[in-house]
């Protein structure tokens, strides 16, 4: 008579032959599908093994143990994919079924007991961006576009001459004082520039009582000297007189101005209308006569000429100037 292998629905099995109790011959015991002489009872038994898939995400089985199947027991090696730019390994973890024997261990063995799936998994591996005279410095991702600026040193003028990197980054454009750059790596960023001290009064100067913003440099005392004040700053400055010409001497008088680089600023000297660097009977008549409404006076001078510094040129600011000249 025929017998045949039945396996049990839902599952996969290896037929593993046939034994036989009792008054029986099996024609082929290793043959699924066969046949069977009775002589006397006998009990026959298809004999099978239960067999199990293995999936690795984010890896594979080793080539020399790969296959379709596998029996509860086998022990196979398993090996993570190579990362992603960017990426580490970060270990292994079991969804279902399997024991893996080093679960750190980016190559590995794998104890088959079931249906088994596990997944390899990565982080991202964290890279340092520091930034040399600027911002954007930080702990960052492969692929991060991070903003960079040149922050220049305080009291110089700082020419900004561009970027360098040593290291995994890509600066969009090396020229801009703020620009962005791109991390693949431990990256070092430099902003490379020139220093310049900018024009400033001595500590001395501004003990003295000078004073001197964006726009004006205000002088209190008369009859100052070319010399004298060349030594109020700490840079080396261009002096020119109120017709625009560069003075290597004689003295500073209201509307001259200073010049260092591409800066310009006017000087004030105080009640020195008429520019000589002394406040004297010419410059008390231009007042009066502004004051009467007859003469204009420039703006330098009418910042000169205000002596109580309310910004109101009148009577009062005469009266100051007619003391100082009679002191």
């Amino acid at each position: 008579m025929e017998i045949k292998f039945t396996p049990a629905a839902g599952f996969v099995w290896e037929f593993n032959g046939w034994t036989v109790t009792g008054d029986a011959v099996v024609a082929d015991p290793t043959a699924e599908d066969t046949t069977i002489t009775v002589y006397g009872n006998a009990t026959v038994k298809a004999n099978c093994t239960k067999l199990y898939t293995v999936t690795v995400n984010g890896g594979k089985v080793a080539e020399s143990d790969a296959k379709e199947y596998y029996k509860a027991g086998d022990v196979i090696e398993i090996i993570a994919d190579t990362p992603a730019a960017g990426k580490e390994f970060a270990g292994w973890e079991t969804v279902s079924g399997g024991v893996i024997t080093d679960t750190s261990a980016s190559t590995t063995t794998l104890i088959v007991n079931s249906d088994v799936e596990i997944k390899a998994n990565y982080k991202d591996i964290p890279y340092t961006l520091t930034v040399e005279g600027g911002d954007g410095g930080g702990i960052y991702t492969y692929g991060t576009e991070v903003e960079i600026e040149f922050i220049p040193i305080p009291d110089f003028i700082c020419e900004f001459n561009g970027w360098t990197v040593a290291g995994d980054g890509v600066i969009a454009d090396p020229t801009a004082a703020i620009t962005t750059v791109t991390v693949y790596g431990n990256a070092a960023v430099k902003a490379n520039y020139t220093l310049i001290p900018k024009l400033k009064l001595t500590d001395e100067a501004i003990a003295d009582g000078y004073v001197m913003d964006d726009s004006y440099l205000y002088v209190s005392e008369f009859g100052l000297k070319f010399t004298s004040f060349k030594a109020l700053f700490t840079v080396d400055v261009i002096v020119k007189n109120s017709a625009g010409n560069e003075i290597t001497s004689g003295y500073i008088g209201t509307g001259y101005t200073i010049t260092y680089r591409d800066k310009t600023i006017e000087v004030i000297v105080a009640f020195d209308l008429d520019g000589s660097g002394n406040c004297n009977t010419t410059d008390l008549l231009m007042l009066r006569k502004y004051i009467e409404m007859t003469e204009g006076i420039s703006s330098a001078g009418l910042i000169a000429a205000d002596g109580n510094a309310d910004k109101i040129i009148d009577a009062t600011d005469l009266a100051i100037m007619r003391r100082m000249i009679g002191g």
